[in-house]
């Protein structure tokens, strides 16, 4: 988001479960009722959805397309594939090779990925940046956790780790400018508050 817009903040609400769609709905209008232009879940059901299509306000989904609940307001939704797991975990059982507990893949390998741009609602433009964007996180090239882009409490990430211990236990995830979420180990292990996310 800072990308096209540099004062854009974040708040963030958890409703603490996955599937409640009266809790989502609600969480989604306070956030719509606090001023907030944009709306992104990471729950499953379309109760956010529902509340952005009634408000007029953007939202981004989570799991699948929200565009069948908001034709005018869904854009997209983040969205994880199964298919290159189940394809690595049967091929190991067939080949009597452990599965892996960390098993560890993203956009590269196609195990992440977003549901279909919503044609009615998206800014022109947007789908030549998205593929711009999606082939950087493939090659390389950009790092959705790059330490250059954010600060934690005004400072670096990196001086944080060399000056204050409460940071020292990142030092094996942060190196050549970003943090290695999700490459070492499958459980997210970014929880840091960084600056402009209440």
């Amino acid at each position: 988001v800072k990308s096209v817009c540099e004062s854009a903040t974040m708040e963030v609400q958890y409703t603490n479960s996955w599937a409640s769609m009266d809790l989502e709905k609600s969480t989604a209008e306070a956030l719509i009722a606090d001023g907030c232009v944009l709306i992104s879940q990471h729950a499953d059901t379309v109760g956010a959805a529902t509340a952005c299509e009634a408000a007029g306000v953007p939202i981004v989904g989570y799991n699948v397309s929200m565009i069948a609940t908001a034709p005018n307001t869904a854009l997209t939704s983040a969205s994880i594939n199964w298919g290159p797991y189940y394809t690595y975990a049967v091929k190991a059982v067939m080949d009597g090779e452990k599965i892996d507990t960390d098993w560890c893949k993203g956009y590269s390998e196609g195990a992440d990925c977003i549901t279909e741009l919503n044609k009615n609602t998206i800014a022109e433009g947007t789908e030549e940046k998205v593929a711009e964007v999606e082939q950087g996180i493939k090659d390389g090239t950009i790092h959705v956790f790059d330490t250059s882009k954010f600060t934690v409490d005004g400072s670096s990430l990196e001086d944080l780790i060399e000056s204050n211990e409460d940071y020292k236990k990142y030092a094996d995830y942060v190196s050549d400018g970003y943090y290695h979420e999700s490459e070492a180990a499958s459980a997210p292990s970014f929880d840091i508050k960084i600056d402009g996310i209440e």
